[in-house]
């Protein structure tokens, strides 16, 4: 990955040529933001974002993907939506996770360049000209690292050793600082949306296309209202799911753990008969140690197969990724578009 130099202007910024365009069904931005527990940053957002992306052209659009949040998210991308006709909502019928949010945006977008950014304002929208200029020179991937994380330390612990160890198993080079904030052109959003897993993970599946790829770095910011939905159990669901979509490499290691038990417990057979011959410990101990141990790393096992196997149940049951409640502005999209999808 190339990383460009950090710029402190953004008037560098290209405008994006729309001559050829009119409110057809291609626009030049589309900026995609899966909403979760966000009701207090939208209206914040909306005035931040309408300042700097109309800096760079009037033909745009900003798509709200209300994840089934139980704030009033809802009812401020309809408001939102009423006083501007370039603000388009996406309601799902239900909480379906914040990667098959992302899915329903870039599936609802238009645009030739399409901006994926969290809502709670951690990505500060005034970097998107930096990213756009990166994108207009022709690259396809134009990703967001954070020089800090506005995060506790223990997750950044976590996080760095989770990415470390996910790059060993997968023998892959994903960049854990990289956020969601990012820049896809129309062929690798076209990309995206072909590949129908279950199990998601936004920058897994960005680095798994290809495609040419550069990065800028930019101030993480501190999440100003309300907290991060991602709890323990959640964040762990989270990074399992991202070794399923990277690697089948933990079966391996089963195979190799189970030939060296083997070999251990061929050593400790060997032992306990010489022990038990010579009374120097009573046979009974150490072989119930040795079926302890041995029980629980069979148990372990079995339920890492488990975990994959549900995985592979998960994907044949073909179930839609999520499904549209309701949409706001959405004569503005494509005529042929279901309520139910499957990307």
């Amino acid at each position: 990955m190339i990383t460009s130099t950090p710029q402190t202007s953004h008037s560098h910024a290209v405008l994006l040529d729309e001559g050829e365009l009119s409110s057809g069904k291609e626009v030049p931005i589309s900026v995609v933001l899966p909403v979760y527990k966000s009701a207090a940053c939208l209206e914040e957002l909306y005035q931040r974002l309408t300042v700097v992306v109309s800096q760079l052209t009037e033909n745009y659009e900003l798509i709200f993907v209300e994840d089934g949040s139980p704030d009033s998210s809802w009812q401020q991308i309809r408001s939102l939506s009423t006083r501007d006709s370039r603000v388009r909502g996406v309601k799902l019928s239900r909480n379906f996770g914040q990667h098959a949010a992302i899915s329903a945006g870039l599936k609802a977008s238009r645009g030739r360049s399409v901006v994926v950014m969290d809502a709670d304002l951690q990505d500060p929208p005034e970097e998107i000209p930096r990213l756009l200029a990166l994108a207009n020179q022709g690259t396809d991937i134009v990703l967001a690292k954070r020089r800090s994380r506005k995060f506790s330390r223990w997750r950044n612990v976590c996080a760095t050793v989770y990415f470390k160890l996910l790059n060993s198993l997968a023998q892959s080079n994903i960049d854990g600082t990289c956020a969601t904030f990012s820049v896809l052109s129309r062929p690798v959003v076209d990309a995206y949306l072909t590949l129908n897993d279950s199990s998601r993970h936004y920058l897994f599946i960005l680095f798994w296309l290809g495609f040419e790829r550069q990065s800028i770095e930019y101030e993480h910011g501190s999440r100003l209202h309300g907290e991060s939905s991602y709890d323990f159990s959640k964040l762990v669901q989270h990074a399992m799911q991202g070794i399923y979509f990277q690697s089948n490499k933990l079966l391996e290691l089963i195979v190799w753990l189970g030939l060296f038990i083997v070999f251990v417990g061929s050593l400790s057979t060997a032992a306990l008969l010489v022990s038990s011959a010579l009374a120097l410990t009573p046979s009974w101990m150490a072989l119930g140690a040795i079926l302890f141990l041995l029980g629980g790393i069979n148990l372990t096992a079995l339920g890492l197969v488990g975990l994959y196997v549900g995985q592979t149940f998960e994907q044949v049951k073909g179930r839609p990724l999520y499904i549209v409640e309701q949409e706001t502005n959405e004569s503005a999209a494509p005529t042929s578009r279901q309520l139910i999808r499957r990307d």
